[in-house]
C-alpha cells in the first residue's frame, strides 16, 4: 500500500497547488498594492527560477508553501491564524518526503491528506472536498484491512461450538488436518496421552484443562475415534510440527 499512499499524497499536493494559487495570488496582489510587499521580492521565493516570471498559478506546491511561510507576517498573518501556519510548515515536510520518493505509511498519508484538506478549507478552496474523498478512500481501505485481519485471527482460533458438531474450517474440523498443522509441545503431548488413556478406559489420572488446551483435547478425541484399529502410535506420538493454524503451548 506504500506506493499507493505515495500516489495519494501526490494527488493531494496537486490539489493543494490548485487551491492555494488563486488565494495566494489575490492576497499577494492586494498587499503589493498596499506597498506592504514588493513583487520582485515575492518572485525570489520561487524555488524554480523558470517560474519566477510566471503567474503564481503555474508555481508548484513547494514554491507556494515556501512563499506562504516566508511572507507570512507581511501577507497572510491577517487572513490566516497560527493553526494554518503550522499546517504550512507540516505540509512542507510532507512535500519534501514525497519529492524524495520516501515511503508513506497509511498513518503518515492520512496525516498529510488531512493537513492538506484543512489548509484548503481555511482558504475556502473547493479542492478541499476532493482531498477529503482521497482521505476517506484511504481510511476505508485501512478499515477493510483491519477487518480482514480480525477475520484471519478469528479463523485461527478454533470455535469449539463449531468443532463439536463437525462444522467450521477443515483445519479444525478434520483431526488429521489439525494434527498435520499443529505443533505439539512436550506438555501438550503428555496431556493428549492422558486424554487417550481416559478415553480408552485405562485410567490416566485427573485432567486439568486450561482454556487454550480444551480445543486441542477435543480434537484428540475426534482423532482417536477416526483412527480406531491398528495404529503406529498415538496422536501425541505422531503429531508433526508446523507453523500453521492451531498453534498451542
Amino acid at each position: 500500500m506504500a506506493a499507493a499512499n505515495h500516489d495519494r499524497v501526490g494527488r493531494a499536493l496537486d490539489l493543494l497547488r490548485a487551491g492555494l494559487a488563486p488565494f495566494m495570488a489575490r492576497e499577494v496582489t492586494a498587499r503589493a498594492k498596499a506597498q506592504a510587499v514588493r513583487m520582485d521580492a515575492i518572485r525570489r521565493f520561487a524555488e524554480d527560477p523558470a517560474l519566477a516570471d510566471r503567474a503564481m498559478a503555474e508555481w508548484d506546491a513547494s514554491g507556494l508553501l515556501r512563499l506562504m511561510w516566508e511572507t507570512w507576517n507581511d501577507v497572510f498573518r491577517n487572513t490566516l491564524g497560527f493553526t494554518e501556519r503550522s499546517l504550512v510548515s507540516e505540509l512542507r515536510g510532507w512535500r519534501d518526503k514525497w519529492a524524495q520518493q520516501e515511503r508513506f505509511s497509511s498513518d503518515d498519508a492520512d496525516r498529510a491528506l488531512d493537513s492538506a484538506e484543512r489548509l484548503l478549507a481555511a482558504v475556502s478552496a473547493p479542492q478541499a472536498g476532493e482531498v477529503a474523498k482521497i482521505k476517506m478512500e484511504l481510511r476505508r481501505l485501512v478499515f477493510d484491512e483491519q477487518v480482514r485481519g480480525e477475520r484471519r485471527r478469528a479463523e485461527f482460533a478454533a470455535d469449539l461450538r463449531q468443532v463439536h458438531p463437525g462444522e467450521g474450517a477443515d483445519e479444525y474440523r478434520d483431526p488429521h488436518e489439525f494434527f498435520r498443522r499443529t505443533f505439539l509441545t512436550e506438555s501438550l503431548k503428555g496431556l493428549l496421552t492422558t486424554a487417550e488413556r481416559r478415553l480408552a478406559g485405562r485410567g490416566g489420572g485427573h485432567l486439568s484443562l486450561p482454556g487454550r488446551c480444551a480445543g486441542v483435547v477435543r480434537h484428540a478425541a475426534h482423532g482417536h475415534q477416526a483412527r480406531r484399529g491398528p495404529r503406529r502410535g498415538t496422536a501425541a506420538q505422531s503429531g508433526r510440527g508446523g507453523g500453521g493454524a492451531g498453534r498451542s503451548g
